[in-house]
C-alpha cells in the first residue's frame, strides 16, 4: 500500500461513517460522522499488523494525534462518543414519531 501514497504531497484524508435506522413504520434516519485526518506515510511503511483494517494503523485523526490502532479501547469509546450520542438521538426521534 505504501507505493500508492509514496508520491503524494497531500495525504489529508477523512473517514466517513454512517448508520441507517429503519423503523417498521417505514421511517428512516441516517446519521453521518466524518473524521478528518491524514495518512501517516511512516506508519504505512511499517509491516501490516493483521487487524483487518490496514488503514487503521496509518490514518491519524486531527482530533487525536494517534492512529486508530494506537488508541486504547477507552480512547476509542471517548473518540466515538459524539457519533454514538447522535445515533441515540436519531433513534429517540424515530421512536417519538407518531
Amino acid at each position: 500500500m505504501q507505493t500508492k501514497v509514496a508520491k503524494l504531497k497531500d495525504t489529508s484524508a477523512y473517514v466517513e461513517q454512517c448508520v441507517a435506522i429503519a423503523m417498521p413504520s417505514g421511517d428512516v434516519k441516517v446519521v453521518y460522522n466524518r473524521t478528518k485526518g491524514y495518512v501517516d506515510k511512516e506508519k504505512l511503511a511499517q509491516p501490516y499488523n493483521g487487524t483487518g483494517y490496514p488503514l487503521a494503523a496509518a490514518f491519524v485523526t486531527m482530533e487525536r494525534p494517534k492512529a486508530w490502532d494506537d488508541m486504547t479501547d477507552t480512547e476509542k469509546l471517548t473518540f466515538n462518543k459524539k457519533f454514538v450520542d447522535d445515533i441515540k438521538v436519531a433513534l429517540e426521534e424515530l421512536r417519538m414519531k407518531p
